[in-house]
């Protein structure tokens, strides 16, 4: 697999408090692997440019779980204050510290960290096509919408700086929705929210085992 040698950056999304869940859903594992870790590691397969991962509830243990990549190299964590206000709020601090640290950036793939179904195959795809269409933005598509992970051009990154509460990249593709690039992710629509998620995702994988 090919990593990218454009200037291209990422936000992984880790700062929530899993409030309906009751457990950081950030540090629940699957296959021995925390679901953070699972999209590092998607993530760093396919791009070798800065990677910064936005925390906020317990961010020093999420940082912890994740030592073993933040010693590699191009990953940063941050803490995000006003993290319980909202995503858009995270991810702003997330864009803001990544342009002002890298101002060369072409594009920033933003992702979440509660998709288990999000591998390093679904990132490629994404770069392919945003690739094929001179660096155009590109999402994700499923359950007849559009989200994460997905890939915004450097025209994107005033609006994603300005988000604010709840508000996250959802919001930005929708604006743009004529110029966006759907790339199909029928996982995608999977996320673990609360406990019945977290059982019904482990009664599937193993099902299929």
């Amino acid at each position: 697999m090919m990593r990218t040698k454009e200037p291209i950056g990422a936000v992984i999304l880790a700062a929530g408090s899993s409030s309906r869940l009751g457990v950081p859903k950030q540090l629940l594992t699957l296959n021995g692997e925390t679901l953070l870790c699972k999209t590092i590691s998607a993530i760093r397969a396919n791009i070798n440019g800065p990677i910064v991962v936005v925390t906020g509830h317990d961010s020093q243990a999420i940082k912890q779980s994740s030592s073993i990549h933040e010693r590699t190299g191009n990953l940063t964590f941050i803490h995000c204050i006003s993290w319980n206000e909202g995503m858009g709020t995270s991810l702003a601090c997330g864009v803001k510290h990544l342009t002002k640290t890298h101002p060369n950036l072409l594009s920033i793939l933003i992702s979440v960290c509660d998709q288990p179904y999000l591998t390093a195959h679904v990132i490629e795809n994404l770069l392919t096509i945003h690739r094929s269409i001179n660096y155009e933005t590109v999402a994700s598509e499923y359950s007849n919408t559009v989200g994460p992970p997905a890939l915004f051009t450097r025209r994107d990154f005033s609006s994603l700086k300005k988000l604010e509460g709840n508000k996250g990249a959802k919001s930005v593709l929708t604006n743009r929705s004529k110029s966006v690039e759907k790339v199909p992710f029928p996982l995608g629509s999977v996320d673990i929210d609360i406990e019945e998620d977290l059982d019904l995702l482990h009664a599937t994988r193993q099902s299929n085992i």
